[in-house]
């Protein structure tokens, strides 16, 4: 993909929590910048497509699941600064929850696995920052009943 490694411009991608039997469905990444690690679904959004149009399309591509979008629940931004101080990636992220519709949940071409975690099961993973925080804040959302 174009200049996601040291662009011009921000670019604007899409997470999608999904919550499902009380658990959250995080992917493992295959790219840069979160590779190995498990994150929310997610992706870029493309050119003439609307944003909720993108949280569709990627849950589709990651998950094998058609979802209906929820309420945008926060926007979260990643700038990551090579050694040199040149901005390495710069990505504006705009979180939705959603609710699985159908599909059968498979991993994409953009992920290695996708795994459902309660909130025990997180305190275990090795996180990217960014989706650890946010885990964080939404915790008592995301896992209501949960010992935290």
């Amino acid at each position: 993909m174009q200049d996601r490694e040291f662009p011009q411009n921000p670019r604007i991608g899409v997470g999608i929590i999904l919550m499902i039997d009380k658990k959250l469905l995080l992917a493992k990444r295959k790219n840069p910048p979160a590779a190995q690690k498990w994150s929310l679904p997610g992706g870029l959004v493309e050119l003439g497509e609307t944003v909720e149009d993108a949280v569709r399309r990627e849950a589709l591509e990651e998950t094998g699941l058609t979802i209906e979008v929820g309420k945008l629940l926060e926007v979260v931004e990643l700038i990551d600064k090579a050694a040199e101080g040149n901005i390495r990636y710069h990505y504006i992220l705009l979180d939705y929850l959603a609710s699985a519709s159908g599909g059968t949940l498979k991993a994409g071409s953009d992920v290695s696995a996708l795994k459902l975690f309660d909130w025990r099961d997180l305190q275990q993973l090795e996180l990217p920052i960014l989706t650890r925080e946010f885990i964080a804040r939404h915790k008592n959302l995301l896992f209501p009943t949960s010992q935290h």
